[in-house]
């Protein structure tokens, strides 16, 4: 578990680092991949969070709609569909795009 640690921390200061170098897609792909580290770990709740806010802030961002989806083709995230589902639509409980960039980048931080 402590690679896993590692690599969300990982996926953590990438996001900031992109985001603070002003490279906003490379900044939602780490957060994104963040979600789906999440959720192989078990951190359901938190990947789901994370998901909802990315997926919004791509939106607001004027992302292409697909860009998430190819996305997750490249991390085949189609594997870990059963444990959240990454897809789908956002969860009721999920704060989305409400979340700032630094509380996106905090649900990646080491517990």
């Amino acid at each position: 578990m402590r690679g896993g640690v590692r690599a969300l921390d990982a996926l953590r200061r990438a996001a900031l680092w992109f985001r603070q170098e002003e490279d906003i897609t490379l900044s939602v792909v780490a957060l994104h991949l963040g979600s789906v580290a999440l959720a192989v770990s078990g951190q359901t709740s938190e990947a789901t969070r994370l998901r909802d806010a990315v997926h919004g802030h791509a939106q607001i961002l004027g992302l292409p709609p697909d860009f998430l989806h190819r996305l997750g083709s490249v991390a085949d995230e189609r594997n870990h569909a059963e444990m959240l589902d990454m897809t789908g639509a956002t969860g009721a409980a999920s704060d989305g795009a409400r979340l700032s960039w630094a509380e996106m980048a905090e649900l990646l931080a080491p517990r």
